[in-house]
């Protein structure tokens, strides 16, 4: 009786202390964006505003880590759909 109380406090410590552990390690966002439409237009602005730079492209081909920026601007001028790619970059 004694050895099954013992155990049950162990697997009960055992069970806090990875739970504290668990609860100590909260994870943070990597990268932070902002999108913006400006009222009664069609122009819109994406913006990093924490951990990573942008770049626009036209298609799916590679873009130059090297020139990426903190914000992008676009308009679509009478279009009833218009797209953009954006990628980007964590910084770390």
């Amino acid at each position: 009786m004694v050895k099954q109380g013992v155990r049950i406090a162990v697997v009960a410590a055992f069970v806090a202390l990875g739970w504290s552990v668990g609860r100590a390690q909260a994870t943070a966002t990597d990268f932070e964006l902002v999108v913006t439409k400006h009222e009664g237009g069609m122009d819109m602005q994406v913006q990093c505003v924490r951990g990573c730079n942008l770049a626009t492209r036209q298609d799916s081909g590679p873009i130059d880590p090297q020139k990426g920026k903190k914000d992008i601007g676009f308009a679509c001028r009478n279009q009833s759909r218009c797209d953009i790619y954006v990628a980007g970059w964590v910084q770390r």
